[in-house]
């Protein structure tokens, strides 16, 4: 009786293994397809802070003509031509005490669950100035 108990008990306890594999691999591939459309998202925001600060800092310290916001306008308009601002961002330019203050934002969606399941909302808003940065 203790033979077929113990059977009975492994035949119950069969296939559980497979299961949480396959469970396991849907949520890895899951979180790979999230990380495989956010990171170029993420990384163009990042790039663009760059290139942002690059010029700010040229502009106010090359001014072309001794005109540094003009300098920096047509330096952002390099940045928009070569697809680096997005053709939607809000760009603002402001001086602040003498200095140069560049805003730019936009949105994103980024595709996080198939099936159009979830969105989210990349949210890029970036101040930059000859001294450094104010926002993220």
């Amino acid at each position: 009786m203790n033979q077929e108990s113990k059977t009975i008990r492994d035949r119950s306890q069969r296939g559980g293994a497979g299961v949480k594999v396959l469970l396991v691999l849907v949520i890895l591939v899951i979180i790979g397809r999230a990380a495989w459309n956010f990171v170029p998202v993420w990384y163009a925001g990042e790039n663009l802070k760059q290139e942002l600060a690059t010029a700010v800092k040229k502009a106010e310290t090359l001014p072309d003509k001794n005109d540094p916001k003009g300098t920096l306008v047509r330096g952002l308009d390099v940045l928009k031509r070569t697809s680096v601002i997005p053709k939607d961002a809000a760009v603002t330019i402001k001086e602040v005490k003498g200095a140069l203050q560049t805003n730019i934002r936009y949105t994103r969606k980024v595709s996080i669950l198939p099936f159009g399941i979830y969105d989210y909302d990349f949210v890029f808003n970036h101040t930059a100035t000859r001294h450094g940065l104010i926002g993220t």
